[in-house]
């Protein structure tokens, strides 16, 4: 392609991208504007004073990274290792994957409430199987206990987004060329070194989609903590998405609350900027 093809190419495309532009970043630049006022009034940087400089400070940021890094590291772990069994396994692909997406479709309140009932220390389809364990009912209080509150909603947030990553990463398995996986057959690489050589370099671009995707939405998760737990017990589930929310609509605090979300907004910026140029560079090494 010639500079004058490219060229009416980028005049073509412009005014699109400039209304997407205008479309992202309008409200962020009204929500950057709330957050420097306070019931009409001027008060510069006291909303992120009050954030970072609060009673604990890094309680919500801290619980959103937590719950970000853990989400995001099992359900890309658990949705690559089922891809590549079902990209093995033809046979029963159709109906595994079938059964495998049902979670992923289910809304997340319903998913979240299901897991909630589950997980209820008396009630609860869980803890009755563990009774079978010499572990008695209401013994563990997966909700209510600081130390496990945190691990129950990964748990039920990994379970309902694992099948986004498998199928973005089984969409890429399928798409591989055999020569370089037949070539290592033929040359005896073991499977850990046609894993490390072979496959997850050719799946780079599948799954740093599926974890830019998966990282924005565990950042800016809400529903099934607010379902689960309501941020609790003692704030051990509190995170950025429900310091949106409760001063907002609750007491009415619109720019504490722009103040966050700008915040959060950096923090996924932040957090997936090294993603796409990372994905950026290995579509223009293939190109």
């Amino acid at each position: 392609m010639g500079f004058q093809d490219r060229g009416v190419g980028a005049a073509l495309v412009a005014p699109a991208l400039l209304l997407l532009a205008v479309m992202l970043l309008l409200p962020q630049a009204h929500a950057l504007v709330l957050s420097l006022f306070e019931e009409g009034r001027f008060v510069g940087l006291k909303h992120y004073r009050a954030l970072f400089a609060g009673a604990d400070p890094v309680r919500p940021i801290g619980n959103t990274l937590a719950f970000t890094a853990a989400s995001v590291s099992t359900s890309l772990i658990l949705g690559f290792g089922i891809a590549v069994l079902l990209d093995r396994r033809r046979r029963a692909q159709r109906l595994v994957r079938s059964l495998a997406i049902a979670p992923f479709v289910i809304p997340p309140i319903v998913g979240a409430f299901s897991w909630k009932m589950m997980l209820d220390p008396n009630f609860g389809v869980l803890n009755y199987f563990l009774t079978f364990l010499g572990v008695p009912m209401g013994r563990i209080e997966w909700l209510s206990d600081p130390r496990l509150a945190m691990a129950s909603v990964v748990l039920t947030d990994v379970w309902m987004n694992t099948p986004f990553v498998m199928l973005v990463v089984l969409a890429g398995l399928q798409a591989l060329p055999r020569s370089p996986f037949e070539a290592a057959a033929i040359d005896g690489a073991s499977g850990w070194l046609v894993l490390r050589r072979v496959l997850l370099p050719l799946l780079a671009p599948s799954l740093l989609v599926a974890a830019i995707f998966r990282t924005v939405f565990a950042l800016r998760e809400f529903a099934t903590i607010w379902v689960m737990t309501q941020g609790g017990p003692v704030n051990a589930t509190y995170v950025l998405s429900m310091d949106v929310y409760r001063p907002l609509f609750l007491y009415a605090r619109e720019g504490y609350s722009a103040a966050v979300g700008f915040v959060m907004l950096v923090l996924t910026f932040t957090l997936t900027l090294p993603l796409m140029v990372r994905l950026y560079r290995v579509s223009i090494a293939r190109a």
